[in-house]
């Protein structure tokens, strides 16, 4: 079993470390001597939203060297690198903007993030506050009031961090990280603020059915399936904690094993609906493990593009990943190399597609 695991992870990077050959280069291309700090601006956000750090960071110094007192490049230069974790070098390009201009929305997020991340809370207030008060798109609304909330739980305030959390899911119905951050607050909260636990169970439960509304519109969307995941254990620590609180505790403030007097139909309740989410996070994992093994055998497919028995397996893996167009699309590269493949024809007949009919017996 150890001989099969290490071949399995072998592949696994292998196939990670083939598939960035044909990406970019690591160094962006040198820019034009003409280029005008605006065009490198440009340039350096469009890789930022690529993922591309390396490249974003070398085209906005390039900005900065044509024109230092930008503020959009400093700006920029500070959400890259602090997207980078590079916070000492982004904290520097915000601290700069705000020096110029003290109530800039994107300078006091940044740097309010950088102070949550260093646990800095009550600093951190400070500069989202300022932030909060000039926000108006509610992309931005939602994610400075995220923020805050979480510099408010961190300082103890564990009220008004439930208040902003709920404010950003108000901005935006439809915000799944709002979401998210509501759950995780209101569980952060209840430690001291116990009557938290119940609306957090209900606001996971709220979270972890928008998430399956998405997923049943793009079943094969493994990037929903994995957030459809995170949002089963954020339930399932809702129901853990929800569980505990009908148990007494010692002296040190540990959950017994002593159930509360009169609680037992209401642990029960709980630990039932703890086995079905158990069941349907088991169920999910399964088809994860479907993309994992969807990826190794694209990559043989690209390797070894007329195996019949390779293509084979991925129909048969777009099909457990209700991935349906590639299934049917996998099928025909079948039946180009074997004609007279019978499964594969029989799926493409199965979704309502004409396989043609196949060659005569010689």
């Amino acid at each position: 079993m150890t001989r099969i695991r290490t071949l399995v992870v072998g592949i696994l990077a292998l196939s990670l470390a083939t598939s960035a050959v044909g990406q970019a280069p690591a160094t962006a291309p040198a820019p034009a001597p003409q280029a005008t700090p605006g065009q490198l601006i440009e340039a350096a956000r469009q890789q930022f939203e690529a993922g591309k750090l390396v490249e974003a960071q070398q085209l906005i110094q390039g900005a900065l060297e044509r024109d230092p007192a930008s503020i959009e490049a400093q700006l920029l230069a500070g959400e890259i690198f602090f997207a980078a974790n590079d916070y000492d070098t982004a904290r520097n390009f915000f601290t700069a903007v705000t020096r110029v201009e003290p109530l800039n929305f994107r300078a006091n997020l940044g740097y309010g993030k950088i102070l949550n991340a260093n646990r800095q809370y009550r600093q951190a207030a400070v500069r989202l506050e300022k932030a909060e008060q000039v926000a108006t798109e509610p992309a931005r609304i939602v994610e400075v009031k995220r923020a805050l909330a979480e510099a408010y739980v961190g300082m103890g305030r564990a009220t008004d961090a439930v208040t902003k959390a709920e404010e950003a899911v108000k901005a935006d119905t439809q915000n799944l990280d709002a979401r998210q951050t509501l759950v995780e607050i209101r569980l952060a909260a209840a430690a001291r603020v116990p009557a938290q636990l119940e609306p957090a169970l209900k606001d996971a439960e709220a979270y972890v059915q928008r998430v399956k509304e998405l997923v049943q519109q793009k079943p094969w969307d493994k990037e929903r399936l994995q957030r459809l995941n995170g949002a089963y254990d954020l339930l399932l620590s809702a129901l853990r904690e929800l569980h505990n609180s009908f148990y007494e505790r010692n002296l040190r403030g540990d959950v017994t094993n002593t159930l509360l007097a009169g609680k037992q139909a209401e642990a029960a309740a709980v630990l039932n609906r703890t086995a079905e989410v158990v069941s349907e996070q088991a169920l999910l994992q399964a088809s994860l493990r479907s993309h994992d093994a969807l990826m190794l055998t694209e990559k043989a497919v690209e390797y070894d593009p007329k195996n019949v028995k390779y293509l084979e397996h991925l129909a048969a893996l777009y099909q457990e990943t209700r991935n349906r167009e590639k299934a049917a699309e996998t099928c025909r590269r079948i039946l180009e190399l074997k004609p007279d493949h019978a499964a594969a024809r029989q799926y493409l007949e199965s979704v309502g597609e004409s396989a043609g009919s196949p060659p005569a017996a010689p």
